[in-house]
């Protein structure tokens, strides 16, 4: 007889943080459910929308789930209240312990989707030792010819320079057939300064990118980075990366986080010119009866991606973030 492990130690990321919390509350309305007992607690966000009730630990984020001595049999419990209390549709939960997800799958919780993350150790030698040692061949080489073509990279502090981030950031995400984010919400990132870093990257006079990135208790995470296509070839992807990684060994912390992706994805190919190592993140819910939940891979979304793609842009400001809010990816 297997015997299923019920309690876990789980340490907070920068997404339980109640800066976060508190931001997505502030900028798309989400009423916070919490649950909680002596030793744990799980931040949840009720999301509202196309897709239905559902409550999520956390929108927008890599990580999410209790945090604390967590007691798998307790937490179930009390999903199943908190489900019944709000009406939701189901509960889910964003983990990367492996043997949690276990536990909770043996009490009823789904599998929705598995991601992985690349984690780089950024303290492992001096910047120099890195650069020679921790980067492939091509990532250097896309690094060097960044540098080379006349793409900088410059730290966002000014309310000009935000604009001129989130634009880059806005017309990346419509070429990809992406909703985006608000101009509120992108700009209320400058509230958690000095846990964020945002960085823009221009060429000849152009803004062609940007990338965000959030301060943990032991990792720089890449919360998002994006920069037009036609530039992505000349490397600015990359550049971008390599400055992360600079960021995050002057700040003193242990890795640069990469951030989730679904597994086997180009971007997830793309990431192992990084030398580091994998860490799956595990997206799991407990339902009530349907089962179903947005999925980015599903046709219905492909092809809405391809027609959003020619949307005026006055209509894809306003539209995006009511859709971006309902998803809560």
């Amino acid at each position: 007889m297997t015997v299923v492990q019920s309690s876990f130690t789980l340490e907070p990321t920068f997404f339980h943080r109640e800066e976060w919390l508190s931001l997505l509350q502030k900028s798309y309305g989400y009423q916070r459910y919490d649950i909680s007992s002596d030793t744990w607690t799980t931040p949840l966000l009720k999301v509202e929308g196309i897709f239905g009730k559902r409550l999520i630990s956390t929108p927008f984020s890599d990580y999410g789930g209790p945090i604390g001595e967590v007691n798998a049999n307790e937490l179930t419990d009390l999903a199943k209240d908190v489900l019944e209390r709000t009406s939701c549709e189901y509960l889910e939960l964003r983990v990367s312990d492996h043997n949690l997800k276990s536990a909770l799958n043996s009490l009823g919780f789904c599998d929705l989707a598995q991601y992985a993350t690349h984690l780089f150790d950024a303290q492992e030698g001096g910047i120099e030792w890195l650069w020679q040692n921790s980067l492939s061949k091509t990532a250097r080489r896309y690094v060097r010819k960044a540098q080379k073509e006349g793409i900088e990279i410059t730290e966002v502090t000014t309310n000009s320079e935000w604009e001129c981030a989130y634009q880059a950031y806005f017309k990346a995400v419509k070429q990809l057939g992406s909703p985006c984010h608000s101009r509120n919400f992108f700009f209320a990132l400058r509230e958690l300064r000095p846990l964020s870093h945002a960085y823009l990257a221009s060429c000849n006079g152009k803004n062609i990118g940007t990338a965000v990135f959030l301060t943990g208790n032991q990792s720089l995470h890449l919360w998002l980075i994006y920069c037009l296509k036609e530039y992505k070839k000349l490397g600015a992807i990359y550049l971008l990366d390599w400055v992360g990684i600079t960021l995050a060994h002057n700040l003193g912390l242990k890795y640069f986080d990469f951030g989730r992706t679904r597994i086997g994805s180009g971007v997830e190919l793309y990431k192992h010119h990084w030398k580091g190592k994998d860490k799956q993140i595990y997206h799991i819910a407990l339902f009530k009866k349907r089962r179903s939940s947005p999925d980015p891979s599903q046709l219905k979304f492909r092809m809405s991606s391809i027609l959003w793609r020619f949307l005026p842009d006055s209509v894809i400001a306003r539209l995006g973030p009511k859709i971006i809010r309902s998803i809560a990816l």
